[in-house]
């Protein structure tokens, strides 16, 4: 039996990445493959609470809008 992802077919070309105070970052699998580098740094200056280990995000690509 053959299940019907039609209701779930958009979620399922999406890539997601969370963290925390609600920021996500939203794309095509092929988008994050070819345009988007993410790596975890060490936080320099990081004030104590914070984590010791930051994520830098590089997206090969221009802001095209912005709400």
């Amino acid at each position: 039996m053959q299940k019907d992802t039609a209701d779930i077919k958009g979620q399922l070309r999406k890539r997601r990445v969370r963290f925390a105070g609600s920021i996500e970052l939203t794309a095509p699998p092929e988008s994050f493959k070819d345009l988007i580098t993410i790596e975890t740094v060490a936080a320099e200056g990081a004030k104590r609470g914070q984590p010791n280990e930051w994520t830098r995000i590089t997206i090969k690509d221009r802001i095209q809008t912005q709400e």
